[in-house]
């Protein structure tokens, strides 16, 4: 009896053992699971041509063709990410993204500049500090010629407000010199400079003992957090502008919704939805999105309101941060240009024909 059933076990473990190993080639050949979105912010190697290609590359491409493509691979790599994500508390992609205390997720590494602002590896020497705030009056100068108004902001990335949360390395990483932003500030201070920095840091430290302002799961603050800081801006802008007064949170009605998984969690390629607030207006919205033509930069944005509270027109130089900002900001504006990774310049100014000018960065990449 048991000679029998070895007789048809031991083959039927070999053929077993075959067939998972060749299932993902045999899906290669046949496609019969589909592809899956790719979540690696990479270009995937694309199938060599056998024609194109010389036989001393050929290999190397293949391989990296089918290092990418191989099948299941969608599902082994995201078995992969949660058992590093949820069993060890560690990063699948430790270069770019680190885990914290409760989960949250922190941009980390020198890919998006993180490690050079925690290590102060960016600070401002004496004369660069003086260059650049002396570059930032003869800008306001510059404007107030021209009868626009100038303005500039730094938005706090998550590590400046919820430092308590960060990995340990990340906090040893925690240099004792000033921020950029900090530099900048303690200099226009001291020497009672005619340019003004918006700092949002202090009202979001207040506000983050109250409700959850940035996202767990993703590199950016929440509506809730934008709305504070687009609240203070308004506030600045008021002083010369009176009509642009904010709109108060009474105007909104504000749940708290579950939303998919941030850029964080889909950069590590795991599943962390989270609630978030979703403000929606009391009023109707006029506002709509125009596409830029070829003389405006890349990533330039566009929106128009032919029923703003004001007749003003803003140019604003920033980054992803703002995004959050635009449907608070586009309620006061007839026209609201938005121009990510193009520096400043005067002839983009005398283009658009602005009443304001605002430049706001995450703090990370403070200029």
């Amino acid at each position: 009896m048991q000679k029998g059933f070895n007789k048809f076990f031991y083959p039927a473990v070999v053929l077993s053992f075959l067939g998972i190993m060749l299932l993902p080639l045999t899906d290669m050949i046949w496609h019969y699971v589909p592809e899956s979105k790719n979540h690696e912010q990479r270009l995937l190697a694309p199938l060599p041509a056998l024609c194109k290609d010389s036989m001393s590359v050929l290999p190397k491409r293949f391989e990296a063709y089918f290092n990418d493509h191989f099948g299941y691979r969608h599902y082994l790599v995201q078995l992969s990410s949660a058992i590093k994500f949820y069993v060890f508390g560690a990063s699948p992609v430790p270069e770019k993204v680190a885990v914290g205390k409760r989960n949250w997720l922190f941009l980390s590494g020198r890919f998006y500049g993180i490690t050079q602002d925690l290590s102060r590896e960016q600070a401002y020497s004496d004369s660069s500090l003086n260059a650049d705030v002396q570059l930032w009056i003869n800008r306001k100068a510059e404007l107030h010629n021209k009868g626009i108004r100038y303005y500039k902001a730094f938005w706090p990335d998550k590590y400046y407000i919820y430092p308590e949360l960060l990995p340990f390395s990340m906090r040893l990483e925690n240099a004792s010199l000033a921020f950029r932003c900090d530099q900048a500030l303690q200099y226009i201070n001291q020497h009672k400079s005619s340019i003004n920095i918006l700092d949002v840091r202090p009202l979001l430290m207040q506000k983050k003992h109250q409700y959850k302002i940035y996202h767990a799961s993703d590199s950016h603050w929440n509506s809730l957090g934008a709305f504070y800081a687009y609240t203070a801006l308004m506030q600045v802008l008021s002083v010369d502008k009176p009509e642009l007064k904010p709109i108060p949170s009474s105007s909104y009605t504000i749940k708290w919704q579950l939303k998919p998984p941030g850029d964080l969690a889909t950069l590590i390629n795991v599943y962390e939805p989270e609630y978030e607030p979703q403000f929606n207006e009391q009023f109707k919205s006029t506002v709509s999105e125009l596409t830029a033509d070829s003389c405006f930069p890349k990533k330039t944005r566009i929106f128009k309101n032919p029923h703003s509270q004001t007749p003003l027109r803003v140019l604003i130089y920033r980054d992803s941060f703002t995004n959050a900002l635009i449907p608070f900001l586009s309620q006061h504006f007839s026209e609201m240009v938005l121009i990510w990774d193009s520096p400043y310049s005067i002839e983009m100014v005398n283009k658009v024909n602005p009443d304001i000018v605002i430049e706001c960065y995450a703090s990370r990449y403070f200029r």
